[in-house]
């Protein structure tokens, strides 16, 4: 994944967060709309950083982690599965702590907006 599209994909999940509730009637002030992005970003990132737990079951993960040396569990990858491992590691390992970061300060910010 190319750093352009990495950053579009980052720009344009700010966006998607932040419209519904930016978009809300006026029942809230906006720090509790500001905060709300914040938290939901950082959510996505979590979920982004755990993507590869999720997908593969938590004691498949294990078992990969623990035994990835072992005779046994070792398969002939193709390319195309070698580039989603790339685009993996980089979406759990890059994006995922970028978004939470930026989702936690958004959410510690929220507090200056009245």
């Amino acid at each position: 994944m190319s750093e352009q599209k990495a950053a579009l994909y980052f720009l344009l999940a700010l966006v998607v967060v932040a419209l519904p509730f930016l978009l809300t009637p006026a029942a809230y002030p906006l720090s509790t709309k500001v905060a709300a992005c914040g938290g939901t970003l950082a959510f996505i990132g979590v979920l982004a950083m755990s993507r590869n737990v999720l997908r593969v079951g938590p004691f498949e993960w294990i078992t990969r982690a623990v035994f990835s040396h072992s005779e046994e569990f070792s398969e002939a990858v193709t390319k195309e599965e070698r580039r989603a491992g790339i685009d993996d590691h980089v979406l759990a390992n890059v994006i995922g702590p970028c978004l939470v970061g930026v989702g936690t300060m958004i959410n510690g910010f929220s507090g200056y907006f009245s």
